[in-house]
């Protein structure tokens, strides 16, 4: 879907991938904008449905962290797909 059709309260379906392949249960941030509590996971396949929840900006993050060789280290990947919604005149 092209971000740039939608409405708020329309819903639209991402698809999140890790080293090219569909990354199940990725944990997602509905809107880091206006609610970084409103969390999500993606399906088995990536894919999750979000709602556009704010006219103007709308930011859907993931973001995740693996454990590295060192004790109590890990490295952090984030990711956000952002867009702009026009108000309704």
């Amino acid at each position: 879907v092209n971000p740039l059709t939608l409405r708020k309260g329309d819903t639209y379906e991402i698809q999140v991938f890790k080293d090219g392949k569909p990354y199940a249960n990725a944990p997602l941030i509905k809107d880091l904008v206006n609610d970084l509590t409103g969390e999500a996971k993606a399906d088995e396949n990536g894919k999750a449905t979000v709602a556009v929840t704010a006219d103007g900006l709308n930011v859907v993050g993931v973001e995740v962290a693996f454990p590295t060789q060192t004790k109590g280290e890990q490295n952090k990947y984030f990711s956000a797909l952002s867009f702009l919604i026009s108000p309704e005149e």
